[in-house]
C-alpha cells in the first residue's frame, strides 16, 4: 500500500492557511501526518508522497519524516488533478528508481487530504485491511452513503488519475468505474474537513 497526501490547497473558504492554523495547539496538517507515520511504522505503509505548497510543511517533513518524499505544488490554483497529478507521477518514479517488479494487480495507493484531523489509526488501519481483502479496484470511505476521503485505488487507475484536469478529483474516476467500488463506513467525525473557522469552533 502506497499513500500520497494532499497539502497544498489555497484555502480560500477559510480566510488564512487553514493547513497551518493552530488546532488545540497543533497546526491542522500534523494529525493526518502523524497519523500516515504510525501506519508506516507498523509496516502497513510502503511509499508516501506529501504534495503542497508551503515550505512549512516541506522543512517539517524533511527534519521529521525522512522516509517520506515531498513535491512541490507551484500551481496549486489550477485545481486538486494538479496535486493527484503531481502525487502520482512522483509514485511511478520512486517505484521505478527501486527496480519494482511482479504483480501489481493488488498494489494500491490510498489518497488522503491534511484537512481531516479527526481521522484516526485504527480506522485507517481497518481500511488498509479491508482493501487487502477486497476483490474491488476502488475503496472509498463513506458514512450514511455520503462518500469522502480517503480513497484508495488500484494501480490499474493510475493512468486515469494522471489524466484529471481542472478542480476534480478521484470521484471522477470513481464514478466511471461505480463496479468496481466498494465502500467502507467510518465515523461522520472522522471525515469531516474543515473549511472555515464556524466549523472548528461547532
Amino acid at each position: 500500500m502506497n499513500l500520497i497526501f494532499l497539502a497544498a490547497g489555497n484555502s480560500t473558504r477559510f480566510g488564512s492557511n487553514k493547513l497551518l492554523y493552530r488546532l488545540n495547539g497543533k497546526c491542522m496538517y500534523r494529525y493526518g501526518l502523524e497519523v500516515v507515520a504510525a501506519l508506516w511504522q507498523k509496516g502497513l505503509l510502503d511509499a508516501i508522497v506529501i504534495v503542497t505548497q508551503y515550505e512549512e510543511i516541506i522543512y517539517d517533513i524533511e527534519a521529521h519524516f525522512p522516509y517520506m518524499k515531498t513535491v512541490n505544488n507551484p500551481h496549486p490554483e489550477a485545481g486538486i488533478s494538479g496535486s493527484i497529478r503531481l502525487g502520482v507521477e512522483k509514485l511511478i518514479e520512486l517505484e521505478e528508481k527501486c527496480g519494482k517488479t511482479g504483480s501489481r494487480k493488488r498494489e494500491g495507493c490510498m489518497f488522503a487530504v491534511a484537512d481531516q484531523p479527526y481521522l484516526t489509526r485504527e480506522s485507517l488501519e481497518n481500511m488498509v485491511e479491508t482493501w487487502e481483502v477486497s476483490k474491488k479496484g476502488i475503496l472509498v470511505s463513506e458514512n450514511a452513503g455520503r462518500m469522502g476521503n480517503p480513497v484508495i485505488f488500484a494501480y490499474k487507475y493510475y493512468e486515469e488519475l494522471k489524466k484529471l484536469e481542472g478542480d476534480v478529483g478521484g470521484k471522477c474516476v470513481l464514478k466511471k468505474h461505480l463496479d468496481d467500488v466498494q465502500m467502507f463506513e467510518m465515523p461522520a467525525s472522522e471525515l469531516k474537513d474543515l473549511d472555515s473557522l464556524t466549523e472548528i469552533h461547532e
